[in-house]
């Protein structure tokens, strides 16, 4: 998946008022190896 995708998912976890680890948590379930890092989200 692009980074900009990436970050597209990111703002919306944030705005549903999710938490860097809980969005990082739901990144890795759905894509795995390709999910960016905990210091990216």
């Amino acid at each position: 998946m692009d980074e900009k995708e990436f970050r597209v998912l990111i703002k919306h976890y944030f705005i549903k008022g999710k938490t860097p680890q809980e969005t990082k948590e739901k990144l890795d379930k759905h894509y795995g190896d390709s999910a960016p890092s905990i210091r990216t989200v």
